[in-house]
């Protein structure tokens, strides 16, 4: 067995059972993305503190991932304002 195949195991041995649920689940969907006419994604992964991400597109072209990762920022967007006091609290 080579290092990176120990390696993944170790990370996976160590999961809580809701972590490799969770897992389980989104390499589910990542596998979709191979099927013929299946979804595009684009996976963007990073630090908290470093500001360079690193991204991986799976079925999905330059234009397609733009695509999506406008949908994620609208996403986000909302998600944050969800929230948020109404603007007129702010002045």
């Amino acid at each position: 067995m080579d290092d990176e195949q120990q390696a993944i195991e170790r990370i996976v041995n160590a999961m809580t059972d809701e972590q490799q649920a969770h897992f389980k689940a989104t390499i589910a969907e990542i596998i979709r993305c191979y099927e013929p006419d299946g979804p595009s994604a684009v996976l963007v992964l990073g630090y908290e503190d470093d500001p360079i991400v690193g991204i991986s597109t799976i079925n999905s072209d330059v234009m397609t991932s733009a695509k999506l990762l406008n949908g994620a920022k609208d996403f986000f967007n909302m998600a944050n304002m969800h929230d948020a006091p109404p603007k007129e609290k702010f002045n």
